[in-house]
């Protein structure tokens, strides 16, 4: 299900879909998923959106990456296959997370077709 979510505290739709699928994956605040992510992308010499920094502070913090299985064909088909569980989900132009069958965004993306995703892992 489509649950509205926006992390910006200024309430601003700026191309952050990154730092907001962050902020819901780990519970944190839109500034602190934003300063991390904006130091590794300075070390790396990469923006702090680009998909090589999202993936690697996914899987330093816990997640691993998969491929989207082939019967998935949206967002909302993955979320509703997906009950449990917190992902981060990658359509190639748009970061998602969804957690426990919801998925997370400032707008409706669920007819968007993801290509691959990572998942929280537990202990």
């Amino acid at each position: 299900m489509f649950v509205y979510f926006n992390a910006n505290d200024a309430g601003r739709l700026v191309g952050d879909c990154v730092v907001r699928a962050l902020s819901v994956a780990f519970n944190d605040t839109w500034r602190h998923i934003y300063a991390d992510l904006t130091m590794m992308g300075y070390f790396a010499y990469n923006m702090p959106n680009a998909n090589a920094i999202m993936a690697e502070y996914l899987m330093l913090n816990g997640f691993s990456y998969h491929d989207m299985p082939e019967h998935v064909l949206s967002i909302k088909d993955f979320a509703d296959s997906h009950p449990y569980g917190t992902y981060v989900l990658a359509t190639g132009f748009h970061v998602v997370a969804v957690v426990n069958g919801n998925y997370y965004d400032t707008s409706d993306s669920g007819r968007e077709i993801p290509i691959y995703y990572f998942r929280k892992e537990v202990a």
